[in-house]
């Protein structure tokens, strides 16, 4: 989310059209969610941080395509419904060792998918645009595909999933810490 909402900030009608635009799509989710202007000197946008069911009714209902016209916004928009059908499959009470498998494919293919690069030749009319860089990758998308799935077969072993498990806490504590 936070790679789209930086592209989008940075557009020039962001403040004339854009910006009312999405925190009206959000309040019609039933999201509170609103740009500001941070402390910084160049005047950057800052958005509200979303939590838990906000952050998973935007990656179910949110149509990016409303705001970035085209195959990338539908890119994008198919990005997150992929990554929110990620996250119900470790939502779930059990798995089997082929869920586990298939959850370790598609997430991996998820993060290819995410910092796919642009195919073609730059700026000609057949160049199909990439997403994001791979610097854009977070820690927390590594963990996903590259140490989730092992903690799920660890989980399956002694009858548990990651269903019982959250870092809201921790998320929390480090949302505070940067913002002083």
């Amino acid at each position: 989310m936070e790679c789209l909402f930086k592209e989008l900030t940075r557009k020039q009608d962001f403040e004339k059209n854009i910006k009312e635009k999405i925190e009206k799509k959000m309040s019609d989710l039933n999201i509170h969610f609103e740009f500001y202007h941070g402390n910084s000197v160049r005047g950057s946008w800052n958005w509200t941080s979303l939590m838990g069911p906000d952050k998973k009714k935007m990656l179910q209902y949110f149509h990016v395509s409303e705001f970035i016209i085209g195959i990338r916004g539908e890119t994008i928009e198919n990005l997150w419904r992929k990554f929110y059908r990620l996250y119900e499959i470790l939502r779930r009470p059990s798995h089997t060792e082929e869920e586990i498998l298939k959850f370790e494919k598609d997430a991996k293919n998820w993060v290819r998918s995410f910092c796919q690069p642009t195919m073609g030749r730059l700026n000609s009319t057949i160049a199909i645009p990439g997403l994001y860089r791979k610097e854009d990758v977070t820690p927390y998308m590594h963990m996903l595909t590259m140490h989730v799935p092992y903690f799920m077969r660890q989980l399956k072993e002694k009858g548990l999933s990651l269903r019982l498990f959250s870092t809201s806490s921790i998320e929390k504590k480090n949302h505070n810490q940067v913002l002083n």
